[in-house]
Order: C-alpha cells, then sequence, then structure tokens
C-alpha cells in the first residue's frame, strides 16, 4: 500500500491520522525537504528519503512526475507498505493523479488543501491542474462558480493557461495569485509575468454577475434564457413564445449565418453561429417548461449519435476518405433509425427542406438503389428530353414538365458534385448584381433602363461582366 499523507500548508496541519500513518510506515518518502511541513520528519519510525533531486535533475515538471512515480512504484514494490507525503491535502498533488492512473494500490490521509490559500474554508469551488487545462482537449468550466487553478509550475503553462482562461473570463479579469508565499491580485494578461513558479503556484478567479460579464459561457446563456421566461420576472415578449411563434426565426437566422458564410464575415459568423444557438436553446426551455425535454437530453442525444454515426472512429468500421467517412455515417443513422427499404430512407428526408436540397438529397439516396444514370452524357440527354416536353406542354401540364425540367437539372449538378442550392444562389446573386450595374449605368447617361433596346441593354450586361473577369 503506497499511504499518501496530505501535510497541509504549514508545520501544525498534519492531522493525528497522519502522525499515526507516518509511525506505522516502514518506508517515508517526502517529496520534499524544503518546506515547513518537512517537521512530520520527527514522527518517521523507518527508513526515509527525500525527492529534491528530482526537482534538480528532471529537465521538465512531466519528467520530473514520472521519475517520482516510478521511484514509489520501486520502493512500494520493495518494503509494500511505504508513506508518501506530500504538501496539501494529498488529493491535490501531480504524482497523486499519476499513481492513480497507473492503477497502483493507494489510499490518501486528507490534511489541508492548497486551495485554501485563496479561498476562505465556506466557499465552493471548481479545481482543476493547469495540466489538465493546457495539455487536454478542454472544455472550459462554468463561470458562475470560482476556479481554483494549481500546478502552475512554469511560466510557459502561466502563458497557455493565461490565453484560455482569458477567452472564458477576458484578459482584464482579476486573479488572486499564490506564488512565493506571497498572494496578491493581479490581472489574468500578468499570469506570464510573475518572478517564480513552482507547484504551489496557483490562482483562483472569482464569479461576477451577469451585467459584469464580458465573456459568456454555455451556462450563462441558460440562466439567462430561465430569467427571461421567468413568470413573474420575466420579458413579457420572451415568456409569450411558443415552438411554433419562433420556429420561422431559426429559418430565418440559418439564413443570415450561410449569408455570412458566403460573404466570408467572421464578424457577422461569431454573431449568426449565437444567433442560431440561441434558437435551439430557446426551443430547450420552452419544452423544459412543459415537461417534453430539456437542453441535457438533447446534448445527450447528440453526443450519442456523433459516437454511434462515426463507427470509423469509435468503432471498428474504416474509412479512408470523406466518402467512405459519410457512407459509414449513412449506414449508421439506417440501422440505428431501422431504415432498410429505400422507401423508408426517403421518407425520413425532412419535408421542410429547401426543394432544392430536398430533390438531391432523394436523388442520392435513389442512386445508391440503382435509380440512376449510368453516365453524365445521358443525363444532360435527359435535360433536352424535358426540355422539349416542358415545351410542348399544355397549360395543364406545363406545371408538371417544368418540375421534371428542374429534376433533370438538379440530377446533372449532382452527378458533377456540384451543390444545386448553391449554385442557384451564386447564379442568382451574379444576376442580381448585373442588372443593378445595368440600371446604375443607364442611370449615369440620363436613361430610364426600361427604355433601353435589348442591344442596349445586351452591351451593358457584357460591359459588366467584361468589369467581373479583371
Amino acid at each position: 500500500m503506497i499511504n499518501v499523507i496530505g501535510l497541509g500548508l504549514s508545520k501544525g496541519d498534519l492531522t493525528l491520522s497522519g502522525v499515526e500513518a507516518v509511525k506505522r510506515a516502514k518506508y517515508a518518502v517526502f517529496k520534499t525537504d524544503r518546506t515547513e511541513t518537512y517537521a512530520a520528519k520527527e514522527y518517521v519510525t523507518g527508513e526515509s528519503e527525500t525527492l529534491d533531486s528530482y526537482y534538480e535533475t528532471s529537465d521538465d515538471f512531466d519528467e520530473m512526475n514520472d521519475r517520482i512515480v516510478d521511484r514509489l512504484v520501486y520502493l512500494h514494490e520493495k518494503y509494500k507498505d511505504i508513506a508518501y507525503l506530500v504538501g496539501g491535502s494529498g488529493f491535490d498533488d501531480r504524482t497523486v493523479l499519476l499513481l492513480k492512473e497507473r492503477g497502483e494500490d493507494i489510499s490518501i490521509t486528507a490534511g489541508v488543501s492548497q486551495e485554501r490559500l485563496v479561498l476562505s474554508p465556506d466557499t465552493s469551488m471548481t479545481v482543476m491542474s493547469a495540466y489538465d487545462i493546457v495539455n487536454a482537449d478542454f472544455v472550459m468550466p462554468e463561470s458562475s462558480i470560482p476556479l481554483v487553478v494549481k500546478e502552475i509550475d512554469n511560466v510557459y503553462v502561466a502563458a497557455e493557461l493565461k490565453l484560455l482562461l482569458g477567452s472564458l473570463y477576458g484578459d482584464e479579469t482579476k486573479i488572486t495569485v499564490v506564488s512565493g508565499g506571497e498572494k496578491k491580485t493581479i490581472p489574468l494578461y500578468e499570469l506570464d509575468s510573475l518572478r517564480s513558479y513552482d507547484h504551489k503556484t496557483m490562482l483562483e478567479i472569482r464569479p461576477v454577475g451577469i451585467t459584469e460579464k464580458e465573456r459568456f459561457t454555455f451556462g450563462d446563456i441558460v440562466r439567462i434564457l430561465k430569467r427571461l421566461r421567468d413568470k413573474e420576472k420575466g420579458c413579457e415578449w420572451d415568456k409569450a413564445q411558443t415552438h411554433e411563434s419562433i420556429r420561422s426565426n431559426l429559418i430565418e437566422e440559418s439564413y443570415e449565418l450561410l449569408e455570412a458564410i458566403d460573404n466570408k464575415d467572421i464578424e457577422n459568423m461569431i454573431e449568426e453561429c449565437g444567433d442560431v444557438l440561441l434558437q435551439s436553446l430557446f426551443h430547450a426551455e420552452i419544452a423544459n417548461e412543459k415537461g417534453e425535454f430539456c437542453v441535457s437530453d438533447a446534448l445527450s442525444y447528440l453526443g450519442k449519435k456523433l459516437v454511434t454515426r462515426h463507427t470509423h472512429i469509435f468503432g471498428d468500421v474504416i474509412a479512408n476518405n470523406a466518402k467512405e467517412a459519410l457512407d459509414a455515417w449513412e449506414n449508421a443513422k439506417a440501422k440505428e433509425k431501422s431504415q432498410e427499404s429505400l422507401a423508408e430512407k426517403v421518407d425520413g428526408i425532412a419535408n421542410s427542406l429547401p426543394i432544392v436540397m430536398r430533390a438531391e438529397k432523394t436523388q442520392k439516396k435513389a442512386a445508391k438503389y440503382g435509380f440512376d444514370f449510368s453516365d453524365i452524357n445521358d443525363a444532360v440527354k435527359k435535360i433536352y428530353e424535358e426540355t422539349e416536353e416542358f415545351l410542348s406542354a399544355s397549360d395543364e401540364e406545363k406545371e408538371t414538365e417544368g418540375g421534371d425540367l428542374l429534376f433533370a437539372a438538379i440530377n446533372v449538378l449532382r452527378m458533377r458534385g456540384v451543390d444545386g442550392e448553391l449554385a442557384l444562389k451564386k447564379s442568382l446573386d451574379k444576376f442580381v448584381r448585373r442588372i443593378k450595374y445595368a440600371e446604375k449605368r443607364a442611370a449615369e447617361t440620363g436613361k430610364d433602363i426600361k427604355m433601353l433596346t435589348e442591344e442596349e441593354l445586351d452591351g451593358l450586361w457584357e460591359e459588366c461582366k467584361a468589369n467581373e473577369d479583371r
């Protein structure tokens, strides 16, 4: 057994349980003898050693921690029962976490936590290691709860941490830092400007009210929505909304995001991504109030879907390119929804999709069951065929034949890998741009565009084309 004993923060912090654990140990290992907590040495009855040499001979803290753990494992195998004495609570040391990860047989006799250097004992908090933040795929903690970050043991970690936390809290946010035995308040952007760093260096960020925030988290937005929908104190407009009343908002916001993407307008994309997210959360909050579902249900469904449909990532399916990855997704989706027949898969396409997109998706699914031209030239011939039928159609037939013509054109675009919805949008944008140009040029010559001849309009059209090609 490796009995980890938390020595606390000062000489008098060792608990009675800790004293008894030290006395019982066949071998005692002190992580360091350079703090006043080393006074616990007086209770050692067997052999002992300190590990300060690892600090001096390791290239970085990762190497040091690995070497310390290797040493502890060796001593454990040799003596069977050792005490490992560390500062703080015993739970908050990086080497203890590594011992757990390696599956070592450990117990912890807790001491006073290092976090209490920055927080009062009655304050709840989120505690994280700086290494867990900067070395991992990291989702920021909930900013409505005090955050303590420990083990900021070098300037490089501090610099990385400053950037990550700055994106959540803002660079100017005041933080409390404990470093070199001193406690002080500084702006977050100064975190990598301290005089020294060691394994005891830590910071605390306290939350601020909603109206004082510059940066917001997912949880903040959920809380704001709940406040806006509050029956007694909420916003009258927000309280009055239903799934049906805000249905069109999602369509509008989605198209505004698409426009920002098309315009490569990053600032507007930031805003519109938020607006699309708001619509999803708004529906989740309305549903939560009605007992239908909550935002956690939606997130859980999304997480499960991302895992179960990426069978080539989280399963044993192999996908060597984007097409094979998409096929794997579609196969997993069909299995999940029990869609075995073509009819079931076609019925699964949303009727509310823009019609060009819906037609393209239907064609793609049908093509996998053999409903497709073997050659794109045959598909092009179909356009000519449908054109003739449209031109010769009666008034009663022209709508049907017109739809067939459009469907045939979408099919050719699909076979060439062209997004019909996007292609049509670009053509429409181009058409609008050119008629605006023609009208403006006509006005510059004192003419009304409606009075121009066909030849004059063609000339302005070609002039606009020539300018675009430059």
